[in-house]
C-alpha cells in the first residue's frame, strides 16, 4: 500500500500514478488475517495550509481501486463574535439564546452568575450549550453571561460578556 497527501483539486489525484511517485510502500494484512488485531497504522503529517485535502491510498498499484479520505484543515478562529439574545419572558425573568452560525460557530460554551463575583476569564467555569436556552428568574438578576463560540475544528472566538440587568 502507498499513501499520498494532496490538495483536493478536481478529486481525481488518487487515481493517478504520479500521485504516488516516491511514496513508501507498506504491507497490508493478507485476507484471512485478523485485521482488527494486526491493523496498519499510516502516519500522516497534516498540512499547515487551510483548505480541503485528500489522503489517497492505493494497494499494489490498483489505481481503479484507490481509496481517499477528504478532510478540511481549519486553523483560524470563527470570523463572527459569539453572541446571544436576551428575551424578557415576563415576571422579571429572561431567556438567553446563543447564536449558532454554522460552520463558523457550530457550538458555544457559556457561564453566568453574579456580576460582582463572576469573571469571564476562567474557562473551567464554562459549560457546553445543549439546545435548551438558559432561563434566569427575577431572583437571578442582575447577571453576567459569558459566552464563546467554537467552529467544527475547535477554533474559538474571544469571550463575549453580556450584562443582564434586573427587569
Amino acid at each position: 500500500m502507498q499513501t499520498a497527501l494532496v490538495p483536493l483539486g478536481d478529486g481525481t489525484a488518487c487515481r493517478r500514478a504520479e500521485t504516488y511517485q516516491g511514496a513508501p510502500s507498506k504491507a497490508l494484512p493478507k485476507a484471512g488475517e485478523e485485521w482488527e488485531q494486526v491493523g496498519v497504522t499510516v502516519a500522516v503529517v497534516l498540512p499547515k495550509v487551510e483548505g480541503r485535502h485528500l489522503l489517497c491510498a492505493v494497494n499494489d498499484g490498483d489505481l481503479a481501486g484507490a481509496a481517499s479520505v477528504l478532510f478540511d484543515v481549519d486553523i483560524t478562529p470563527p470570523r463572527f463574535p459569539a453572541s446571544a439574545d436576551v428575551e424578557d419572558i415576563g415576571d422579571g425573568a429572561v431567556v438567553v439564546r446563543p447564536h449558532l452560525v454554522p460552520p463558523e460557530i457550530s457550538t458555544v460554551r457559556f457561564t453566568w452568575g453574579d456580576p460582582a463575583t463572576l469573571s469571564c476569564d476562567h474557562d473551567a467555569e464554562f459549560q457546553d450549550f445543549f439546545i435548551v436556552p438558559l432561563t434566569l428568574m427575577a431572583a437571578d438578576l442582575p447577571a453576567r453571561y459569558c459566552i464563546y463560540g467554537l467552529d467544527d475544528a475547535g477554533n474559538r472566538t474571544d469571550v463575549t460578556t453580556i450584562e443582564i440587568p434586573k427587569r
